[in-house]
């Protein structure tokens, strides 16, 4: 029983922390996997024991069949979703040599070229802010940091203190930000529910006068950010 209550404990608190201290994902709460099958095989057992405790042989039989039934369908949603998972994923695409490495990245993680391109013709001492990006940093080989942190926005927050895009620009540049990526799709619709009218101004008016595109794909943006209106 102790051991029962301290994988359980231990299951709750760990998952408790996960889901309040950042966006959860499967990764964050693997370590939890563990216990959950243990105390899950307990059950099954305890279930077992209780079915068995049936003096009448039909209705014992009765709840073997719930029992089984219930472990049947367990197994049989964990082998869907994996099934599920491996079409998804299409493993022997990459491994047979059907696709390239970066094509099968680029299939996953659509900012893919834009992280190659930063890779290839960005600056080493440069520093990216990644917005809209899902807390995503993959094969990024440049200094990078994300505008949002638990779930507050270093640029709404600019924005609404000073309707000045060139206080903005300073900010970011006194940071040590040198380029932006963003996900534009999702920065537009956030951008209109986010201000008003008179801070979308500032907001148009800092990538109007502040910022460069220097490489897109897939709706993500690389743009540079220049110290005067506009850079060359």
């Amino acid at each position: 029983k102790i051991e029962k209550k301290i994988l359980l404990a231990f299951s709750v608190l760990y998952f408790s922390f996960a889901f309040f201290s950042s966006s959860l994902r499967i990764r964050y709460i693997s370590p939890i996997i563990p216990p959950l099958v243990i105390l899950s095989i307990f059950g099954v057992r305890k279930a077992i024991v209780l079915a068995g405790r049936f003096g009448s042989p039909v209705r014992r039989n009765m709840a073997y069949l719930i029992v089984t039934g219930g472990i049947c369908t367990a197994i049989g949603m964990n082998v869907w979703y994996i099934t599920g998972q491996f079409r998804y994923v299409r493993p022997f695409d990459y491994l047979t040599g059907k696709v390239s490495r970066d094509q099968y990245i680029e299939r996953y993680r659509p900012e893919y070229p834009v992280i190659q391109f930063i890779n290839k013709s960005v600056p080493p001492s440069a520093k990216v802010l990644f917005i809209f990006m899902g807390n995503r940093g993959y094969y990024c080989e440049r200094c990078y940091v994300f505008d949002m942190v638990r779930n507050k926005s270093l640029i709404a927050n600019v924005i609404k203190k000073t309707h000045d895009p060139k206080a903005l620009t300073n900010i970011l540049r006194k940071n040590g930000i040198t380029h932006l990526l963003i996900n534009v799709n999702i920065l537009n619709r956030w951008a209109t529910a986010m201000f008003a009218r008179q801070y979308i101004k500032t907001f148009r008016l800092f990538f109007q006068r502040y910022t460069q595109v220097v490489y897109s794909k897939n709706g993500y943006f690389l743009f540079s950010l220049c110290s005067e209106a506009k850079c060359n």
